[in-house]
């Protein structure tokens, strides 16, 4: 891409979005950005006010009254990038990487470490762990959600489609099903915990590298050493992951009560949560044995699916003409209508009021 062009589009972008910056909305100041690329999204925060390039050391620096901390990115090879971020939220803050019209066929490979005062982060309405590992696919929107007082260390090691075609080799079937599994699928991301043992120090090793203003060759090429390293062990755990799943199949019996237990929670989305030990004993299950079957097989907690079935009921229900938040926050068995909307904003994004 030529630079005139570049710089046009972050022109562009800047023109549209500028208003929006730290705009604040539902309780956060929001923070968007280009990401069709990591030239177009570093670019993107190089531009906006309030952040400063240090061109000598390769990184983003911002502090102000929403965040405080440094982007430390290194370009690789052609197609293969690291971003290392340490960050501190001091004000609710919500990010959303954004894209254009242009081509984006990145992957972006997260691990990330953080702390927080009162709950945990939200990325696309998905609760992250403290520690853990993301998967994104080319033209993924990530909404993330921070509250102030969150601070940690997010690395994205940036990839292109080619660059992974020519330089990466699955080396054995497991590793190919496992990967192949999640891009067939149509998820558009995934969120693991923290399944590579030694992770952290691999981290931190490359952000020491990053932030030395003297590292030459012989430290770019350990840099890109460790990042080749912890792609391949990543890829290697998920592989055993998927062999672990494949390993445990349910029987026919475990599966007629997992579905009784799911059908029941259908059933029940107009009353308060029973409960898993109620859960359990109607299902024929002990408890552990319930949250455990139950986690593998539809990828989320008893209370988290029962709550996401009960917020996509009730956003059809204040579709239909005359509904209230207070008649459908009733009829789903909710006693304070001001929890209802908070738990249906935390699940939509947008308050039960805007629903037309």
């Amino acid at each position: 891409m030529g630079s005139t062009s570049f710089k046009l589009r972050i022109n562009t972008w800047l023109v549209n979005f500028r208003k929006y910056l730290f705009f604040y909305k539902d309780g956060y100041y929001e923070l968007p950005y280009l990401c069709n690329s990591p030239q177009i999204m570093l670019a993107s925060f190089k531009s906006m006010p309030y952040t400063r390039y240090d061109e000598a050391n390769n990184y983003i620096e911002t502090n102000n009254p929403f965040t405080n901390g440094r982007m430390y990115f290194r370009e690789l090879s052609e197609g293969l990038w690291i971003i290392i971020t340490e960050i501190e939220f001091e004000k609710n803050v919500s990010t959303h990487a954004l894209y254009d019209n242009a081509p984006c066929d990145y992957y972006f490979l997260s691990h990330f470490r953080y702390t927080h005062k009162l709950k945990k982060a939200i990325l696309n309405e998905t609760t992250i762990p403290e520690v853990g590992w993301g998967l994104y696919k080319p033209g993924t929107a990530m909404n993330a959600y921070f509250e102030a007082g969150d601070k940690g260390i997010f690395m994205d090691i940036i990839f292109s489609k080619d660059w992974f075609d020519k330089n990466i080799s699955l080396d054995n079937s497991n590793q190919q099903n496992s990967l192949k599994q999640y891009l067939d699928s149509d998820k558009a991301f995934k969120i693991w915990e923290d399944i590579v043992v030694g992770s952290k120090d691999s981290v931190d090793k490359m952000l020491r590298i990053l932030k030395d203003p003297t590292a030459m060759n012989n430290s770019y090429l350990n840099l890109k050493i460790a990042c080749l390293d912890l792609m391949l062990r990543f890829l290697q755990s998920i592989a055993a992951l998927h062999l672990n799943t494949e390993k445990e199949t349910l029987n026919e019996l475990d599966r007629r009560h997992l579905a009784t237990a799911e059908r029941m929670l259908i059933n029940s989305l107009t009353t308060r949560f029973m409960g898993i030990s109620t859960l359990a004993k109607s299902a024929h299950m002990s408890p552990t044995k319930l949250k455990t079957l139950f986690k593998r097989e539809y990828g989320k907690s008893i209370l988290q699916y029962y709550q996401e079935k009960q917020m996509e009921l009730a956003l059809q229900l204040l579709k239909h003409p005359g509904a209230s938040v207070k008649d459908v926050s009733h009829t789903l068995g909710f006693e304070n209508p001001s929890y209802f909307t908070s738990t249906f904003k935390k699940h939509h994004q947008f308050l039960p009021s805007e629903v037309r």
